[in-house]
């Protein structure tokens, strides 16, 4: 949909590889090789993206997508679409909570900026009650269907409070 509304798409993977990411888009149509050579899609591993000074850094993190939705728009694109595995920040209780900071500041940030990301959790690696949290961090969710419909569960930033905060 994104490179169909000539926006710069970048795929962040994690548990998957590029390779065979590449070849998962493929097989749906999607002609990766092409759309990379044109320079409008990406794909990135979650420590190239995430990690890119060694550790998370959420508010480096958004600054670098700021940055590259601001080159998007100079370069003639309508905007960024970003979609991130977040596998990584199961390992670690203290990522999991920078995480979730990191997606409540992005909601201010995204909507104003010609950003849309699409954040995906695997629900075999997160407790319920952290899926319950990062529902209410988001204002649509994608079905099983691939429909997005608006998320009930969802709260805006400012009446967010986490138990660390």
């Amino acid at each position: 949909d994104g490179l169909d509304k000539n926006e710069k798409c970048i795929y962040v993977v994690d548990e998957t590889t590029p390779y065979h990411m590449r070849r998962l888009l493929h097989s749906h149509g999607i002609d990766v090789v092409r759309h990379s050579a044109r320079g409008c899609f990406d794909i990135m591993t979650a420590n190239d993206f995430y990690f890119s000074r060694g550790y998370f850094d959420p508010d480096h993190t958004i600054k670098l997508l700021l940055m590259t939705a601001k080159r998007a728009l100079k370069e003639g694109y309508n905007g960024i679409r970003v979609t991130g595995e977040l596998s990584w920040a199961s390992k670690r209780k203290e990522l999991l909570s920078k995480l979730l900071a990191y997606e409540k500041k992005i909601n201010v940030y995204s909507p104003k900026n010609s950003v849309t990301a699409l954040c995906q959790y695997n629900i075999n690696l997160f407790n319920p009650e952290t899926l319950d949290k990062a529902m209410e961090l988001h204002p649509y969710v994608l079905e099983c269907d691939a429909t997005v419909k608006q998320n009930p569960k969802f709260k805006p930033p400012s009446r967010i409070r986490f138990p660390w905060q």
